[in-house]
């Protein structure tokens, strides 16, 4: 019983969140139970599973779900967020449940890692990759996250490299990515499951899609986050550090804090 206690918690405040949404009053949810939880959770393959409409793998540590494109030309603050998010200001967006997409992670086994840098503040949480796959002409092709998305519009994307998977955080009885449909924030979002550690990640006028690279609006991508148990900050550009001046320039953003719910493993899922 004890090992499903956490995931209660994020299942219950996610619960509060929706009941309260919908009648404007707080109406506290029944708890789950070990059964309810783990029917939540479908075994598709050797060692494959499936929560709602997010799939995750033990062997490869990965987890996937669908996304769609959702801007190509104008500036962003985040590269996916879910259907009531800031869908203004967001490359992609999903259907899926931020919640989902979390209790995935935390089944892998999320790590509270502290990735260091001289040059800039780094958010917490599980270093991974953020890949993507989509159909172009009946063929398929793929890549990553950052080949989408450039700096002051730039003919360069930003620098590959790794995101951190923060796990957002619970609010007083909220679980934030869930009300806010945060799920990977490029400005420094403690209500986000992800972020962005690189240079000029507190500046809002410098981050734009790159639009040569990006299919058409609607079109099904499919996002994966890849765990990393080695990682390496990723290197500014010449780019980034325009970036950065004009960061220090305006500091309107709250400096990210590590206030996120725990990121400790959920073990024996399977039993």
């Amino acid at each position: 019983m004890r090992r499903f206690t956490f995931i209660f918690s994020i299942l219950t405040s996610t619960q509060i969140s929706m009941q309260m949404l919908a009648a404007n009053a707080p109406s506290p949810p029944k708890a789950l139970d070990p059964d309810q939880l783990k029917s939540l959770i479908k075994r598709i393959g050797p060692g494959q599973f499936r929560i709602g409409d997010v799939t995750f793998d033990k062997r490869s540590r990965e987890v996937a779900f669908p996304c769609k494109v959702n801007l190509r030309d104008i500036l962003i603050e985040y590269a996916i967020v879910g259907k009531i998010g800031k869908l203004h200001e967001s490359l992609l967006v999903t259907e899926v449940s931020p919640t989902h997409i979390h209790l995935a992670m935390l089944l892998l086994g999320t790590k509270d890692m502290r990735p260091k840098s001289r040059k800039r503040q780094m958010p917490h949480g599980q270093p991974i990759d953020i890949l993507i796959s989509w159909q172009e002409n009946g063929t398929k092709k793929s890549g990553r996250i950052e080949d989408w998305i450039i700096v002051e519009k730039g003919k360069q994307p930003i620098n590959k490299g790794m995101w951190v998977y923060s796990g957002a955080r619970i609010d007083n009885g909220y679980f934030t990515a869930n009300t806010h449909e945060s799920i990977v924030a490029i400005i420094l979002d403690i209500d986000a499951l992800a972020n962005n550690p690189r240079t000029g990640n507190k500046n809002d006028e410098i981050w734009f899609p790159n639009e040569a690279q990006i299919p058409p609006i609607g079109t099904q991508v499919q996002v994966t986050f890849k765990f990393l148990d080695k990682y390496e900050v990723p290197t500014p550009t010449k780019l980034d550090w325009c970036g950065l001046i004009l960061a220090q320039r305006r500091k309107r953003h709250r400096d990210f804090t590590p206030e996120h719910i725990s990121l400790r493993p959920v073990e024996n899922f399977e039993n």
